[in-house]
């Protein structure tokens, strides 16, 4: 009841996704949200992981209210290990090609959909919550739109720093949950 929780807002993170995408969608179909029809094509590797839900909701909730004529497809099971979530996601692709866009907010499928895209020669604007190497690479060579991290440096940089600012001033620690700003990053730039 007294504590202090630091970390990144994962509900906030889907939803700056969401805004990627959004504007990404209105640039390649050359009209505003609102007009634009399609489905949207997500999963989950861990179904009921808060973190990941959280993810996914913000983005679906963004999409949902800016492009309310299209159909979110049912949630599936993509897999935590590689190569079943590279084959569920085939499938998932090769079932529904013309997808606006689809959304795992899993590291795997992350690294997957754009390797499976990019061998059906498809974009669509993809977001990524994590940033390893694959990932940057992806948003280098424009197969991902831009990556939105949980930034984990600057919950470690916080957390320290209010612990040894209480410290410091011999006054308790403050409790409720600091959420860490996200950084956006596209290509090489940082918004």
């Amino acid at each position: 009841k007294n504590a202090l929780f630091v970390a990144s807002d994962a509900y906030g993170m889907g939803l700056t996704g969401g805004e990627i995408v959004v504007a990404a969608q209105e640039k390649a179909h050359n009209k505003p949200a609102a007009e634009i029809t399609g489905d949207v094509v997500t999963a989950v590797c861990v179904p009921g992981l808060t973190v990941l839900e959280n993810r996914l909701a913000g983005e679906v909730a963004y999409l949902k209210k800016k492009m309310p004529k299209i159909n979110v497809l049912a949630s599936f099971d993509s897999k935590p290990d590689r190569e079943r979530n590279f084959a569920l996601w085939d499938q998932a692709i090769r079932k529904t090609p013309k997808a606006l866009t689809y959304i795992d907010p899993c590291e795997e499928g992350e690294e997957n959909i754009p390797k499976i895209l990019e061998n059906d020669k498809v974009k669509v604007p993809l977001v990524s919550y994590v940033s390893p190497e694959e990932v940057r690479e992806d948003v280098a060579q424009g197969l991902i739109t831009a990556v939105v991290p949980a930034n984990f440096f600057s919950q470690a940089y916080l957390a320290t720093y209010i612990a040894a600012d209480s410290l410091l001033k011999g006054k308790p620690l403050p409790h409720g949950w600091v959420k860490v700003p996200h950084v956006v990053e596209i290509g090489r730039a940082h918004v």
